[in-house]
């Protein structure tokens, strides 16, 4: 359950809110409301939200402030608000999304799918693992995972791909869960079987896990229900990689 705080002085919009996210977002949970940057840091700091509603002009100044408070917030902001000229500065704060007053149903079940995926990575950021070592037992090349409190162990062919994020790379596996490392894509580049392929600059797939490939412009390769862009620069060597790997694929 995704714990909110909604920050808003408008009484009608605040109910109108809360009564949008009881009746259209299940998994959102309101633990808490106010209408002032004062409270609303205050709040924050009290019940740490994984997502904050935040009206923009309020009594006692602007909302954005709050973003300003926390540098490197544990929650999604999504802005709620009647004025579209703080959009450019919302983007600048890290904002997660912009909504426009009056409340569209649509806009505001996007923001909150938006909003779920990063509460999903900020989550993982809390637990960064580290590669320890690269092995190969029985022919069968291995990863080992640094994870605080115990050690993992993932073989090279349960990971579907790795995503980069910034100065991170999330790694996905085939059983729909996922782990993030601390360093940037490129620094795994070498630890690759030759069955991986970096497809583009955000991913590494693994060729063996890819059900489908669109050769079209803008084409993508699909892992399951899962579909990954390809950088147009790259297209030539991934249909050659893959004639190689499996004539069935094409």
């Amino acid at each position: 359950m995704i714990k909110a705080i909604i920050v808003e002085d408008e009484p009608k919009s605040k109910n109108l809110l809360k009564n949008f996210i009881k009746n259209y977002c299940k998994d959102v949970s309101i633990i808490g409301d106010t209408d002032t940057v004062k409270d609303a840091i205050t709040i924050i700091k009290e019940k740490n939200p994984n997502l904050v509603f935040l009206d923009i002009e309020l009594k006692d100044g602007l909302g954005l402030t709050v973003l300003d408070y926390f540098k490197q917030p544990e929650f999604a902001a999504i802005l709620v608000t009647g004025y579209d000229h703080y959009a450019i500065e919302a983007i600048k704060k890290n904002a997660l999304d912009y909504i426009l007053k009056p409340i569209i149903i649509k806009d505001l079940l996007a923001a909150v799918e938006k909003a779920k995926k990063k509460i999903e990575d900020l989550k993982l950021l809390t637990d960064i693992k580290e590669v320890m070592d690269v092995q190969k037992i029985n022919d069968e090349k291995i990863i080992m995972i640094n994870d605080k409190k115990k050690h993992m162990i993932v073989k090279f062919e349960d990971i579907v791909y790795l995503e980069a994020q910034n100065q991170y790379t999330k790694w996905h596996l085939k059983n729909k869960s996922s782990f993030l490392l601390r360093n940037p894509l490129s620094n795994y580049q070498n630890i690759f079987p030759n069955s991986f392929f970096q497809i583009h600059r955000s991913y590494v797939v693994n060729l063996n896990q890819v059900s489908s490939f669109d050769n079209g412009r803008g084409g993508f390769v699909a892992l399951d229900a899962i579909k990954l862009p390809i950088s147009y620069r790259r297209k030539a060597a991934l249909i050659q990689k893959l004639k190689q790997m499996s004539s069935t694929i094409i």
